[in-house]
């Protein structure tokens, strides 16, 4: 075995230790076969792994972009075998030279298969629910072999300038490159058929079945270069195995059209990160993903984009971190014009919560092309950039840990479905997250800034359709008491400026959203659930960890926790001095009984210009409880119960926070003992319904330069 100078490791769990990068030549057994675009230094990925971080040596968030809508596919007859092509169907061995390496390393076993028996959360029945809510399209394909989809993108307009793919009026079959035995390894083939497609060449035909071997192997990734179609018809399938590194990856590529694809995982990933790779078959000591990186990655954007890295100083390829390394589709850096439609991506029907797909799509900021590269650069504009201008349109995502994850800008998501989802976990369904949970927490969308520099944060995205069913496989990753404290795997954890989520049901028991530090998002038309038990009652369903929040709109959001009590604050607190302008009107949260440590389930909140309306509903005892924060006041009231008999009591009860006064309106004069609509900046009163109907109480309160209104309704019956 091969021991590579900057990656020694221990094969229990690998620690965060690099070590100076040698001259290359003392390496070329280990790395070179493979990377005929031999190019020096590969050292300079660090071994973070989370997801989220911001900088340029540590993981960052990445995500996906996307923005223009047309998937228009030209017409024309596809070409079978024809004659030009002379490439043969399997695997030979040759050394890549061109966009896609046709290298026929030995494939790696793939990761647990063992039948550990897999937990399915109560959310299963929720999801059904919620998702009746929601018109995001959906297919209805088996996992095991599902048909091509038959869905298209619709013509919607990317948030941001989305520019338009071309696509080429001439097709032709992959079965004149692959076995299409579906069994037999085709690697080597497809990568010749993707480097013979790019450029506009043809449009590349999947109509058989394709088994793509990847493994942990560095030489096999097959690149997608600028202007590729690749569309699937009849029976095309991919079938994939990437272990720690990426299957597909686009580097600086745009134009790039991915039709229908129909892609089964079958790989799966170690709780202990990974201390070998291979290189062209040959095994040597070193993380898959940061070889990937500091070698052939490092070496493809030097032969293809004209970057010029610094050897001496150990620069290579931007390091986007252990856990986005796992992605089945790597886009990087200046990415763009990428349209996704219709595409299934998903883990066979039996796949256990160990073998479920690790990451299916990482965005992640990497160098511009044609430039000479020094140590030290700064994580700018100037030399870096986000994939930009991209469509996901009619996804189905079955069976993963992160859906979407980095950093991305002028993106449109729209008509999405995720079915299954887990957290890395072994065969047992034990060590989730990972030994000492090194895999980060993982969500269906995960977007956050790679950079300070503010042209290079998240910006411009739209989510529209958006389905999480939240069948959830194993359990949570933190177990409270004396356990470590790493996060938890709720939908959409998002930090973005200009961006907007539109129709988005949930039924994950992790929860629905994190929101990052962001500038003027808006979120509307939610209907999610979560449990806040399965998580042992350590996170809200909705949260707010961030500071500094500017320009938030949240309306037409209904949040349910499913437990039987609610210890935590469905919704964190946002009380940062420093937020501006959040709006939240038709909020409306449920839960079946609260048994906080405070007397109210609120969340607090801070800052200036504020406009925040909560309305709780909670089932045990039939309350209802509103919470009106506008600027610098603060009312609130609840009502005991909600639903009375004609001529039976319901408490009222109300307070506020730097309010000189208060009053009441609507039916206020009704309640016992009160006579006027003076209320007072707190007190308590009881109504007695005299006929059937439906009577307002509100409660206004006011300082000298704002006022709040909250309003609470008694439902009167026979």
């Amino acid at each position: 075995m091969l021991i590579h100078s900057r990656q020694l490791t221990t094969a229990v769990y690998p620690l965060n230790i690099s070590f100076p990068r040698i001259e290359r030549g003392l390496l070329v057994l280990a790395v070179t076969a493979a990377c005929a675009f031999s190019v020096i230094g590969c050292g300079s990925s660090s071994d973070s792994n989370s997801a989220g971080s911001s900088g340029t040596s540590t993981s960052t968030d990445t995500t996906t972009a996307a923005s223009t809508a047309s998937t228009a596919t030209a017409s024309g007859s596809i070409v079978r075998n024809p004659s030009t092509t002379t490439s043969s169907s399997t695997s030979t061995g040759s050394t890549a030279t061109t966009v896609a390496s046709t290298t026929t390393a030995a494939s790696t076993t793939s990761g647990s298969t063992t039948t550990a028996a897999s937990t399915t959360s109560a959310a299963t029945t929720a999801a059904t629910t919620t998702a009746a809510t929601t018109t995001a399209a959906t297919t209805t394909a088996s996992s095991t072999s599902p048909s091509t989809s038959t869905t298209t993108a619709s013509a919607s307009t990317a948030i941001a300038s989305g520019a338009t793919t071309t696509v080429s009026s001439t097709k032709k079959s992959v079965s004149s490159y692959v076995s299409c035995s579906g069994s037999s390894d085709d690697t080597a083939g497809l990568a010749k058929a993707f480097a013979a497609a790019a450029h506009g060449a043809f449009t590349l035909v999947i109509d058989c079945p394709v088994n793509v071997k990847i493994g942990s192997d560095i030489s096999r990734p097959i690149f997608i270069d600028d202007s590729t179609s690749v569309e699937f018809t009849g029976n095309g399938k991919f079938t994939v195995d990437n272990q720690f590194i990426p299957a597909f990856v686009l580097a600086n590529s745009n134009n790039i059209t991915l039709t229908n694809w129909n892609v089964e995982y079958v790989g799966g990933i170690s709780v202990i990160q990974a201390a070998t790779f291979e290189n062209n078959g040959q095994t040597s000591v070193g993380k898959p993903g940061n070889m990937f990186n500091d070698v052939r990655l490092t070496d493809w954007l030097a032969a293809n984009r004209a970057i010029v890295f610094d050897a001496v100083n150990g620069v290579n390829s931007q390091w986007a971190g252990t856990t986005n390394a796992c992605a089945v589709f790597l886009l990087t850096g200046d990415t763009s014009n990428v349209s996704v439609t219709g595409m299934q991506l998903y883990v066979p029907t039996a796949a256990t919560g160990s073998q479920f797909i690790p990451v299916a799509f990482t965005l992640s900021m990497n160098y511009k092309s044609s430039q000479t590269l020094k140590a030290g650069l700064p994580a700018t504009s100037k030399y870096f950039a986000l994939p930009h201008n991209l469509t996901f349109s009619n996804l189905r995502l079955d069976g993963t840990y992160m859906g979407f994850v980095g950093g991305v800008q002028n993106t449109l998501f729209e008509n999405i479905t995720s079915q299954r989802y887990g957290d890395l976990q072994d065969a047992q369904g034990n060590n989730v997250g990972g030994v000492l949970k090194w895999f980060a927490p993982p969500h269906l969308f995960y977007f956050n800034n790679p950079s300070t520099d503010s042209s290079l944060f998240t910006q411009s995205l739209a989510f529209t359709n958006v389905v999480d069913s939240g069948i959830r496989i194993g359990r949570a990753r933190d177990a409270g008491g004396s356990d470590t404290v790493s996060g938890y795997a709720l939908s959409l954890k998002l930090a973005c400026v200009n961006c907007s989520v539109d129709t988005y049901a949930s039924a994950r028991p992790d929860g629905f959203m994190d929101v990052l530090g962001s500038n003027g998002v808006t979120v509307s038309n939610v209907t999610a659930s979560y449990d806040s038990a399965f998580t042992n009652n350590m996170y809200p369903g909705w949260r707010f960890p961030a500071s500094g929040y500017t320009n938030l709109k949240y309306q037409n959001i209904s949040l349910t926790d499913t437990a039987a009590s609610t210890t935590v604050g469905p919704i964190g607190p946002m009380n940062d001095t420093t937020n501006q302008a959040i709006v939240m009107s038709n909020v409306t949260v449920n839960m079946t009984k609260w048994t906080g440590s405070t007397p109210q389930p609120y969340p607090g909140v801070g800052g200036q210009d504020n406009n925040v309306q909560l309305n709780f509903l909670v089932n045990n005892n039939d309350s209802q409880h509103v919470q009106a924060v506008v600027a610098t006041v603060e009312g609130e009231i609840q009502a005991l119960p909600v639903v009375v008999k004609v001529g039976q009591p319901a408490a009222l009860t109300w307070t506020s926070h730097q309010a000189s006064s208060c009053a009441g309106g609507g039916s206020w004069t009704s309640l016992t003992g009160v006579g006027d609509s003076a209320a007072g900046t707190s007190g308590g009163a009881t109504f007695i319904p005299k006929k059937t109907g439906s009577y307002t109480f509100t409660l206004e309160c006011r300082n000298a330069s704002s006022a709040s209104t909250a309003t609470v309704i008694i439902q009167a019956t026979s």
